[in-house]
């Protein structure tokens, strides 16, 4: 089995060279190539700073244009980031991509269901339409349900089930803003997210600094010459 590397700075191209009789289970390769891709800390470091974006720009007017105009700057500094740091120790391999609208359908139907869910919950316990600080003080625990389904997204993408612990510990943090009575609802969101956010970027900052000393920039080597699966360089 040989892998052919090109330089980072270039397009970098991973191609396997099998021999006919070997089985391949193309779904590991594509989850240990995603696993591999999360454990640098970026993902966790700027998932932190976009919650703390949408805390400060939650009650906007314009909230949800300037909140898809953060994701799109945070997308573009993942890249640049990675580029920049990841990518000269780790190379490079994209996978192909899913169709994003199909993503995009999968993401707002469980965003409704699960708001539906918890509002006819809501509406049963209550014997009445939730009031609008019932809806503040139990919007933690939907936001902790928002995350299980981001992390179990996350599981079939990369085969890891440590990364549903970020699941968990969203949605036990949640519940526990939501039973608490604070003198505000608004106030249970507002340490929520707060609490959320310093956790991503702690874990995140961590890693990160953990995989820069881990990973030294590896030294370019000849685009022509195959390099033997082990085989260090």
């Amino acid at each position: 089995m040989y892998y052919k590397v090109f330089k980072y700075y270039k397009v970098i191209y991973v191609a396997q060279l099998m021999r006919m009789d070997e089985k391949v289970n193309i779904r590991e390769i594509q989850q240990k190539i995603h696993r591999d891709s999360m454990r640098d800390g970026v993902t966790e470091m700027l998932l932190g700073v976009l919650l703390l974006s949408s805390s400060l720009l939650y009650g906007n007017p314009g909230f949800t244009v300037l909140y898809v105009f953060t994701m799109i700057l945070i997308n573009k500094a993942m890249h640049h980031i990675k580029e920049r740091y990841i990518h000269p120790r780790t190379g490079y391999v994209e996978l192909k991509r899913e169709d994003p609208q199909r993503t995009m359908g999968g993401i707002l139907l469980y965003f409704f269901a699960v708001g539906l869910l918890m509002y006819l919950v809501l509406y049963v316990a209550e014997g009445a339409l939730p009031s609008s600080d019932t809806l503040y003080r139990w919007t933690p625990t939907f936001i902790g349900l928002m995350f299980l389904g981001a992390m179990t997204y996350l599981r079939e993408k990369t085969g890891s089930t440590r990364i549903l612990a970020w699941g968990g510990y969203a949605i036990a943090v949640g519940l526990v803003f939501s039973i608490y009575g604070f003198a505000s609802p608004r106030d249970g969101m507002t340490l929520y997210m707060l609490l959320m956010v310093i956790s991503f970027l702690l874990v995140g900052g961590y890693k990160f600094r953990s995989f820069l000393t881990t990973h030294p920039v590896i030294k370019e080597i000849d685009e022509e010459q195959p390099v033997e699966a082990g085989e260090t360089t």
